[in-house]
C-alpha cells in the first residue's frame, strides 16, 4: 500500500492522508504460454468483472477483519522474521 499526504486549502484541514492499493492484475490465461493482464482493458465485460472481484475482496476483508493492508509494527514482526531466518535462512538479496 502506498500512503502519501496532500496539503489542503480547506480551513481547519492541514493535510489528508491517502492510501492507495497497488494495481491489481487481472489475468486471462489462454494457455500455459499466453497470459494477458486485462486490468487496464477498456472492454466493458473486463471492467465489470474487475469491479465485481474487487467488491468481493473488499467484502471478504470486512467480513474476516483482515488487516493485511495495515503494516505491523517492527516489534511484532521481529520474532517472526527471526523464526523464518532460523528455519530457512535469509537470502543474500533480502534488504537490498
Amino acid at each position: 500500500m502506498i500512503e502519501f499526504s496532500v496539503p489542503l486549502s480547506t480551513p481547519g484541514w492541514d493535510v489528508v492522508r491517502i492510501a492507495l492499493r497497488p494495481r491489481q492484475p487481472f489475468f486471462a490465461v489462454v494457455n500455459s504460454v499466453e497470459i494477458h493482464d486485462l486490468a487496464g482493458s477498456p472492454a466493458p465485460e473486463h471492467c465489470e468483472a474487475l469491479l465485481r472481484l474487487r467488491a468481493a475482496l473488499d467484502a471478504w476483508i470486512a467480513d474476516t477483519g483482515d488487516r493485511g493492508a495495515i503494516p505491523e509494527p517492527p516489534e511484532v514482526v521481529a520474532p517472526f522474521a527471526r523464526e523464518m531466518h532460523d528455519w530457512f535462512s535469509t537470502p543474500s538479496w533480502h534488504g537490498e
